[in-house]
């Protein structure tokens, strides 16, 4: 089991969707060469009505897996893929991105179908 919690909505505006999209795709890849099924959540969206929202971007990566540090690091580059934000909203300063690995136990984890 691996999840990959995220506090913003990145299907939306400011992300570059074509950066977002090709960051998933690329944890999609590796958890599949993992074989282990991601999971994903997403929190609220962005809004920064009058200047760009600078809150920082905490994705938390909860995990059942014995991971390397070189397997942490390949995930945190894809992570930080999904996060690109659009160059022409956020000219000269971008919000920090914190990325926490979290390892579980696997009897701590329950997968349902709804």
């Amino acid at each position: 089991m691996i999840a990959f919690i995220y506090n913003h909505n990145v299907f939306d505006d400011p992300y570059n969707q074509t950066a977002v999209k090709k960051g998933f795709a690329k944890l999609d890849a590796y958890t599949d060469g993992l074989q282990v099924k991601p999971f994903y959540s997403f929190g609220a969206e962005r809004s920064g009505l009058f200047s760009p929202d600078m809150s920082d971007e905490y994705v938390i990566v909860k995990h059942a897996l014995s991971l390397t540090a070189e397997q942490k690091k390949y995930l945190a580059e894809c992570i930080k893929e999904t996060l690109t934000v659009k160059k022409t909203v956020y000219k000269e300063e971008c919000p920090e991105i914190l990325i926490v690995f979290e390892k579980i136990n696997q009897d701590d984890c329950f997968v349902f179908n709804v």
